[in-house]
């Protein structure tokens, strides 16, 4: 399943995107404004900015 979702080209994509594994189209085409997108920014920018992740004061 994982080789098939990462390593082997999509085979039903349009022109445009027909060299993209099923996992990187799904992440290319995520809204801007969907709650996951902006979840996964916050968490980038916790990590850039602290170094770390924490939850609940402890680190992960």
């Amino acid at each position: 399943m994982k080789w098939y979702n990462t390593t082997r080209y999509h085979e039903s994509l349009d022109q445009k995107h027909f060299l993209q594994t099923p996992e990187n189209a799904f992440w290319a085409r995520l809204p801007g404004g969907s709650k996951l997108n902006i979840f996964l920014k916050r968490m980038e920018f916790e990590l850039n900015v602290y170094g770390r992740i924490y939850k609940q004061n402890e680190l992960i």
